[in-house]
């Protein structure tokens, strides 16, 4: 009976010292864990301090993170601009305006990458091939040829009359990712025929936008310097 009795009592002591072994592995566990990610938040903190600035957007805005500068939004006032505006009396006057010349780069807005074979290629970039869009449009509607060269190196697709719709298309998307909240109030504003109206022409309300120039400026150097493949992000042109 003595020996019988043993039996339940060792299990008894086996099952208490696995709960506790298991209970200290997991103690353990969570302790290393805690680190680990406590490290991981310092670094990123290092990489971009916390802010609270018109630019935190996070529901705990002591805890947001402050995006790289190529991220980062600023207050823009819409107002029309001189050189884009058609400021004449006929489409020959408008024609003489060169959007081109003012929007793209020289090269039309590609970012020249020395890819990692170190052969040089042109990418695309979603803001000039935007304007393009626009410029295209826009010489169609004043009855010239419809430039493709942001989209086609050859002739391909310069036969094809409706290519148009492509950047309509293109152009639909692109606003929608925007997603622009500005709210618009109606203002005073001067029809075409110099009649002053109530009405809403976009002019004089702040956007908040992303630094264009700095992307300007980042494209237009990689036309004398292409940037290294590893400089730039997977799907941006800044990392």
């Amino acid at each position: 009976m003595a020996a019988l009795n043993s039996k339940p009592h060792a299990l008894f002591l086996v099952l208490i010292s696995s709960t506790l072994t298991f209970v200290a592995m997991v103690l353990l566990a969570r302790s290393g864990h805690l680190h680990i990610v406590s490290s991981i938040q310092e670094h990123i903190h290092k990489e971009y301090p916390l802010t609270t600035g018109a630019n935190c957007h996070c529901p705990k805005p002591k805890e947001c993170i402050e995006p790289p500068p190529s991220r980062k939004l600023f207050p823009k006032k819409f107002a029309e601009v001189p050189n884009l505006r058609f400021q004449g009396t006929s489409a020959d006057d408008a024609r003489k305006i060169d959007w081109e010349s003012q929007l793209l780069t020289p090269n039309g807005g590609f970012l020249m990458v020395e890819e990692w074979d170190y052969k040089v290629q042109g990418y695309g970039v979603s803001m000039f091939h935007q304007l393009h869009c626009l410029t295209m449009i826009r010489t169609m509607l004043l009855g010239g040829e419809m430039p493709t060269a942001h989209e086609a190196k050859g002739d391909e697709w310069k036969a094809d009359p409706l290519h148009f719709l492509h950047c309509l298309d293109y152009m639909a998307q692109a606003i929608l990712c925007a997603a622009d909240d500005t709210l618009e109030k109606p203002t005073k504003t001067v029809n075409w025929k110099g009649n002053e109206v109530e009405g809403i022409d976009g002019m004089g309300h702040t956007h908040q936008c992303r630094n264009a120039t700095m992307l300007h400026e980042r494209v237009l150097g990689s036309e004398l310097s292409p940037v290294k493949a590893a400089s730039i992000g997977r799907d941006t042109v800044f990392p």
